[in-house]
């Protein structure tokens, strides 16, 4: 059963890259498939270390905590993995404690950060149009 992906509340996709997009999405793949539900704690948004992808958009939190045991919540971490392929590192961050959650991010994309951030922030390229926000409930829906 499909159980969609949801967004927990301040969390946005503006910004955020097409591969963050892709994970988050085959991320709620591997999600049913063990019968769990995809949320995604947080993208560009919340308190980040300085080096952090997520200010780039090419980082992603998804909510562990629904997982019930340590060897069910690393079966979903290596098949995440698999699902997403090279260029992705997926950590299972903060083990048992109350900020566990799975980090996504798009290694790959390390050297198009700053093209990344002035083409989507700064209004310097053509994909500002395409991500800009229609309203809350667009990134807010379970899809």
């Amino acid at each position: 059963m499909d159980k969609g992906v949801i967004f927990k509340d301040g969390t946005s996709l503006y910004g955020v890259h097409p591969q963050i997009r892709r994970a988050i999405w085959e991320a709620k793949e591997v999600f049913n498939s063990f019968g769990y539900r995809c949320v995604v704690t947080s993208l560009w948004d919340g308190s980040h270390s300085q080096n952090s992808f997520h200010h780039y958009g090419m980082a992603a939190d998804l909510r562990s905590n629904e997982v019930r045991t340590l060897s069910e919540k690393t079966s979903i971490r290596e098949a995440l993995k698999v699902r997403l392929g090279g260029g992705f590192d997926v950590i299972l961050e903060g083990i048992s404690t109350p900020n566990e959650h799975y980090h996504i991010e798009w290694e790959q994309g390390r050297n198009q950060r700053d093209e990344w951030v002035r083409e989507v922030f700064l209004g310097e390229g053509s994909a500002l149009p395409a991500l800009q926000p229609k309203s809350k409930p667009w990134y807010k829906r379970i899809f």
